[in-house]
């Protein structure tokens, strides 16, 4: 929406002023007792939970861009990490240590970010590292040597680019630079298909449709593991776009480091990696997967 870009921009100064707010305990209450009480307050908010509108609630009065249900992201679900202290390259395999590129067409103001992920999956552990995220404007012409930088830096050799169909351009672009620059036998190159959602099935991006349906169902799945505590944060991701993108979903002003993180689940069925006993029945139906 239009008030969470503004609100998320750099330039933003103000104050909001929620009608109430839940508390450790889950219930909701009053932010103006002597103007509306705790009794009152949730009175209202059945009344718009039985109206079907409990979404216009949470916007209007509480200041918040969707109904909070146990199917998104919350901070209690961020667990941290420092990246000197793991040890991930010598625990993780090449084949499971991943650099995962969304690359912006264009690099306007106005335009969508490039995300970049460096993650890394411990299937014996278990547990996904979110080793660093970079979501910046990058002009096209300089993504893939900063995605070698990065891959380089983080000891990454697979390189996984998301691409729009048949975007011969963007591949090429890439092997280019990389047999330009003598990285080509260093690089293992996987194309991400954008219309994929994570069971791997292609979604029709007609607009009509929902542009952002492939996205959301990417990202879904990842929510049960969060809630299951697999997930590690590397301690420079927290505050990051992708924490604020997980905090806004399903409705986030920008997409770019929320969808990139999906692809990890993506990846993980491409390489076979399977995590013992994670999900529940209840879970695949709380994140929407099912």
């Amino acid at each position: 929406s239009v008030m969470a870009r503004v609100m998320n921009s750099a330039g933003w100064a103000g104050h909001v002023h929620p009608k109430g707010a839940f508390r450790d305990d889950g219930k909701l209450y009053s932010a103006a007792p002597e103007l509306i009480t705790n009794r009152q307050i949730r009175k209202e908010m059945r009344w718009y939970e039985e109206q079907n509108e409990l979404d216009t609630f949470y916007v209007e009065m509480l200041c918040t861009p969707f109904a909070r249900t146990q199917g998104h992201w919350s901070r209690d679900d961020f667990k941290y990490y420092v990246e000197s202290n793991e040890r991930i390259e010598e625990r993780i395999p090449p084949e499971h240590r991943w650099l995962i590129v969304d690359p912006a067409r264009t690099a306007t103001a106005s335009s969508a970010d490039t995300a970049m992920l460096a993650v890394g999956v411990d299937e014996n552990e278990p547990a996904i590292y979110m080793r660093r995220i970079i979501a910046e404007k990058i002009n096209l012409q300089q993504i893939p040597m900063r995605a070698f930088e990065t891959a380089l830096d983080m000891n990454t050799d697979i390189i996984a680019v998301e691409i729009t169909g048949a975007e011969d351009g963007l591949r090429y672009l890439f092997t280019n630079e990389a047999a330009k620059w003598g990285l080509d036998s260093r690089f293992e190159f996987i194309w991400l298909d954008a219309r994929a959602r994570a069971t791997g099935q292609v979604e029709d991006l007609d607009v009509q449709s929902g542009k952002e349906r492939a996205k959301r169902s990417r990202a879904r799945p990842l929510i049960p593991f969060y809630k299951n505590g697999y997930v590690y944060h590397e301690k420079s991701v927290e505050g990051s776009a992708l924490e604020q993108q997980m905090l806004s979903f399903p409705r986030p002003a920008l997409w770019d480091a929320l969808d990139v993180a999906g692809y990890v689940i993506v990846l993980m069925s491409r390489f076979g990696i399977r995590f013992a006993s994670v999900l529940s029945e209840s879970d695949l139906e709380r994140s929407g997967a099912t």
